[in-house]
């Protein structure tokens, strides 16, 4: 049901589809209206695909009763609020895009539990506040992390060192600050890095250097 032109909101008997349902793909359409809380019903659901629309409101806390949930996809859309905390109790969540919608408050440090993780999106929002070291304790994510656009502050902790398996990272245009970790030498797989428009100040750091494999980088 992606890729078309359908309108109006999500009925809430979407909740009685068949509990066997796995995948639901409505991305790329004109839906609009919040996501209804009935949509915990479908508990088998693994692949949840509603980027591209115009949702708004809330993101509904219920989301995180899904168990199987694999995929989360709802990028694109009018989101408001906070993030749900939980989200976090996602553990065989591999991939997760919340960017470009109006989302607010600071990243739950609930999401350092989805250990499965290969990529987070969470660009293009409002969030604020000091970026979680949970987030930077995920050495599970191998994609990418796309934090940018946003309103984060303070500095980068130490912990981005352990994100040795990732190969794009992205925190560019926030309000960051301090000194850029010389952990962040440890992330020898990155092939892109954007970190400018922030303010950073110091040197780069040398460890830096060892990032061999790296196409794309950028401190201005």
């Amino acid at each position: 049901m992606n890729n078309n032109t359908f309108a109006g909101v999500l009925p809430r008997s979407l909740g009685n589809l068949s509990t066997n349902l796995v995948t639901l793909y409505l991305d790329n359409n004109q839906i609009s209206g919040i996501v209804p809380d009935e949509i915990a019903n479908l508990f088998n659901i693994e692949d949840l695909q509603l980027w591209n629309n115009k949702f708004e409101g809330n993101i509904p806390a219920v989301i995180g009763n899904l168990s199987k949930l694999s995929d989360l996809e709802l990028a694109l859309n009018k989101f408001t609020g906070n993030i749900p905390s939980s989200l976090g109790n996602l553990s065989m969540l591999i991939g997760l895009d919340l960017g470009g919608n109006n989302l607010q408050g600071s990243i739950p440090s609930s999401l350092g539990n989805c250990r499965n993780l290969l990529a987070l999106d969470l660009s293009e929002n409002n969030l604020s506040g000091r970026i979680p070291r949970q987030i930077f304790s995920l050495s599970s994510l191998s994609r990418h992390l796309y934090l940018y656009s946003n309103l984060f502050t303070d500095s980068l902790p130490n912990e981005i060192g352990n994100l040795n398996n990732l190969g794009k990272l992205d925190v560019s245009y926030n309000m960051l600050s301090g000194e850029i970790p010389s952990s962040l030498g440890r992330c020898v797989r990155l092939e892109v890095l954007h970190m400018e428009q922030n303010f950073f100040k110091g040197t780069i750091p040398s460890s830096l250097s060892s990032l061999r494999g790296i196409q794309v980088r950028s401190f201005q």
